[in-house]
């Protein structure tokens, strides 16, 4: 056991002189993650620029992600940068005006008003299995996230025209860019840096916020309608919000379908029963009435995410000095991790969390009232917005593929890269056959 440096925290190890774990971290994310977690804990001491910890304990996990006011995003995301580069919306909103923000944008996303856009969700997938030619590869990873990202512009933004849909995909994913080099860069971008130096880039951009207010003024039904429509949103908040929910949202479902995916084709007896169960609506599509038929479907999306977390890493700043339920004391300026890669698969959590087992999330199951052991979608306060949306359009995505596809699974083991959302560095190429 590595020597404890104060109560409740141990160093993580190795570590180079003056770069301190940087290296290691940038070098291999998910491996040092997993070497910090081999140490104990409960909370590991990453040599980073400023300080920084790592929980282990679920307890001190839901301490941080639940208090209002003593952690803080990180200000890589809500200084002037990171604001810009998503549109200001509830995502990088300051603490101060966090509250208010995310009330307006919860009630625009409750599941009941959600349902309606299920048919929706339904008809991009069949378009998407449609374009897959029986008997050959198909990169379920790049497909899906290209799916997920149509019912995004769909069902956010109202986008049905091809000029339109090209024109906010092309100026979200700029933005996304902008975004994850702000996050995850090992050096810091100036706050007034614009968000993209080339001017193709720009003008991706400024098409895309052009895009938008055309939208706006149609009314078609939308989430970006939805939110113009509500008493306290001015129509820059609402557009603000659609970026938001645009520019974080898409690819995590979209892994988190193609990871799904993998994991039922190499898995039989749960490919068998998840068949089973959507086998009996028959010939006729899933629908959003169908979700509490869908129940294991939905359980595979679940523990999908819980083996391969497309949202792998949360980090929180410490605004004022706090002692952790572990007992670790941390000061003001100190950085904090919750990862989901890590606290998803451990094995005190999560017995044999390499078999992946949808039972867990059933009723009854281990997992279902795992508090803070599982938390895909983040926790407390700053939880992610759009949960309602991901696990509707998980849900029915992965019936509508597995109704009518049958996949093989790929010859090698995919390799992950932990960007922005944990991906497969080579894509997920599976044979599809028509069922």
């Amino acid at each position: 056991m590595p020597r404890q440096a104060e109560p409740g925290v141990v160093p993580a190890p190795g570590g180079l002189p003056i770069v301190g774990h940087l290296a290691a971290f940038h070098r291999d994310r998910l491996g040092f993650l997993d070497a910090c977690r081999a140490t104990g804990g409960p909370v590991v001491h990453l040599r980073f620029a400023r300080p920084t910890y790592l929980l282990l304990e679920p307890e001190d996990i839901g301490h941080v992600l639940v208090s209002y006011g003593t952690y803080a995003k990180t200000d890589r995301l809500t200084d002037g940068r990171g604001r810009r580069a998503v549109g200001g919306g509830v995502l990088v909103a300051r603490e101060g005006i966090h509250r208010d923000k995310r009330r307006t944008v919860r009630h625009v996303l409750s599941a009941r008003r959600l349902e309606r856009f299920g048919e929706r969700i339904v008809a991009h997938t069949d378009r998407t299995v449609d374009g897959w030619p029986d008997g050959a590869p198909v990169d379920v990873s790049g497909a899906m996230v290209r799916l997920a990202g149509d019912v995004m512009l769909d069902v956010v933004f109202g986008a049905g025209d091809a000029e339109g849909r090209a024109t906010i995909f092309a100026g979200i994913a700029e933005r996304r860019r902008s975004l994850d080099r702000s996050a995850h860069s090992p050096f810091r971008f100036p706050g007034r840096l614009p968000l993209a130096l080339r001017p193709r880039r720009r003008r991706a951009i400024e098409a895309l916020d052009d895009a938008i207010e055309a939208r706006l003024a149609g009314g078609l039904d939308s989430v970006l309608a939805d939110l113009s429509s509500t008493a306290d949103a001015s129509a820059a908040g609402a557009c603000d919000e659609a970026v938001s929910l645009g520019v974080a949202g898409y690819e995590t479902v979209g892994q988190g379908l193609a990871w799904c995916l993998h994991a039922v084709t190499e898995a039989p007896e749960v490919l068998r029963r998840l068949r089973d169960e959507v086998d009996l609506l028959g010939d006729t599509p899933p629908a959003a009435s169908d979700l509490d038929r869908l129940r294991y479907a939905t359980a595979c999306f679940e523990e999908a995410m819980r083996v391969r977390p497309p949202s792998w890493i949360v980090v929180r700043d410490v605004l004022r000095e706090d002692t952790l339920p572990s007992g670790a004391r941390l000061a003001p300026g100190a950085r904090v991790y919750a990862s989901q890669w890590v606290t998803h698969r451990d094995p005190r959590l999560h017995p044999e969390p390499e078999r992946f087992d949808p039972e867990r999330f059933l009723d009854g199951g281990a997992a279902r009232g795992a508090v803070y052991a599982y938390f895909p979608f983040g926790a407390g306060p700053r939880d992610c917005i759009g949960r309602g949306l991901a696990m509707l359009e998980g849900a029915l995505v992965l019936a509508g593929v597995v109704q009518r596809i049958s996949f093989e699974p790929p010859a090698q083991p995919p390799r992950l890269d932990a960007g922005m959302v944990l991906r497969p560095a080579s894509g997920l190429p599976m044979v599809a056959r028509r069922r």
